[in-house]
């Protein structure tokens, strides 16, 4: 039998998988909750969410891509390993320090490929930075609130740069050229990535000036957050993404390319901005418009990149993006959830809705699960649409 060398696994196929068990985990906490068999989850509910599900699914994405990105080494057995035990500790271990510890490690393998680069990323990947400065911040602070050694008020600010930061960060990072190319208004990418990376490697101002100023901007919209005014920092980071949307995804038209993929990207896109200006200008909603960045946005965008992901990467023909019903079911499935949480607020039973959406999102990770694992786990096998 031929043996698997580990140096030849393409991390999405370690993380992936971890993520989608967190975001089960994540959700099914509030159906356990509403037959009385936990107690409220407050805090496991959003850590297996955001550092469980969206982070594992972050790391297996961008270990595989920033190394072609930068033309580096890709994740080797040892960096694998430590990754997918600090992202497979979240099931047993509810703290921010691993939240910390994730992101740490997530710092060092994008540091050493950038450093070790033999071309450069794109502009907007300064963006990842931002969101890794964030993200561990925001950690540090809650580890800190959590074994008790400062105020328990930095805790509002330091989910804020967690939460709704780090994860941004990473869309707006690779999302400005990755999510044009889905669209169709930047050269596709294929499997290697190259194609996207090798245009222009000489330094330009004008390429890194407009990136610089929406990184400065969004960073500057949760310094006004914290210390000023909520809603006006909200405003200013929907103003960042409003502004990478329509410059860089061209979201006032129809994607180019007509297919099922690009169709549903383009609606969680335009979820995305939904979700942060209602979140701005409406901020007695608060949490529940926050629903909407992060199942609309940040989820069903994670299912959709992670399809291609998975199809690209594992050798697959690519038809099923333009024919095959799986993703307008799960994408449905999804928005149905996001608008059951959403609309829980105005309900008298909003503690059962939180169920019945988590219900729902569930169900939309079996019917993704059930088309795309087959072929993370076996790889490329002749396959029939849905």
């Amino acid at each position: 039998m031929k043996r698997l060398d580990p140096s030849s696994i393409d991390p999405y196929r370690v993380f992936f998988p971890i993520g989608l068990a967190h975001a089960l985990l994540g959700t099914s906490v509030w159906i356990l909750f509403a037959f009385g068999i936990v107690d409220y989850p407050a805090q496991s509910h959003p850590h297996q969410m955001v550092s469980g599900f969206l982070f594992s699914f972050a790391l297996g994405f961008l270990m595989t891509a920033v190394p072609r990105f930068t033309g580096a080494a890709r994740a080797n057995p040892v960096e694998l390993l430590l990754g997918a035990c600090l992202a497979s500790a979240g099931f047993f271990l509810n703290s921010y320090l691993l939240t910390c510890g994730l992101l740490s490690f997530l710092t060092v393998f994008f540091s050493r490929r950038l450093i070790k680069r033999s071309f450069s990323p794109p502009p907007h990947f300064m963006f990842i930075p931002l969101g890794l400065f964030l993200g561990l911040l925001g950690s540090i602070l809650l580890s800190l609130v959590e074994f008790q050694r400062i105020d328990s008020s930095f805790a509002i600010p330091a989910k804020l740069f967690l939460y709704h930061g780090t994860m941004l960060c990473f869309l707006l990072g690779i999302g400005a050229r990755l999510l044009a190319a889905l669209l169709g208004w930047a050269p596709p990418p294929t499997h290697q990535v190259e194609s996207m990376t090798k245009a222009d490697e000489r330094f330009s101002a004008n390429k890194w000036r407009i990136p610089l100023i929406q990184a400065g901007l969004f960073a500057l919209g949760f310094l006004i957050e914290v210390t000023f005014e909520a809603s006006v920092g909200r405003g200013l980071r929907a103003v960042v993404a409003s502004w990478i949307a329509m410059q860089n995804w061209r979201l006032y038209r129809l994607p180019k390319i007509r297919s099922k993929l690009s169709f549903w990207i383009w609606i969680s896109c335009w979820t995305l901005l939904i979700g942060l200006w209602t979140h701005a200008l409406f901020p007695s909603f608060g949490v529940h418009a926050a629903h909407l960045i992060f199942i609309g946005g940040f989820g069903l965008m994670t299912l959709l990149v992670s399809s291609r992901v998975i199809l690209a990467h594992g050798g697959f023909s690519l038809e099923p993006e333009a024919r095959s019903r799986i993703y307008a079911v799960f994408a449905t499935v999804v928005l149905l959830a996001m608008l059951t949480r959403f609309s829980a607020q105005w309900t008298s039973s909003l503690l059962h809705h939180y169920a019945y959406a988590a219900g729902l999102w569930n169900l939309s990770l079996f019917l993704w699960g059930s088309f795309f694992l087959p072929k993370l786990f076996f790889g490329a096998k002749p396959h029939r649409n849905i």
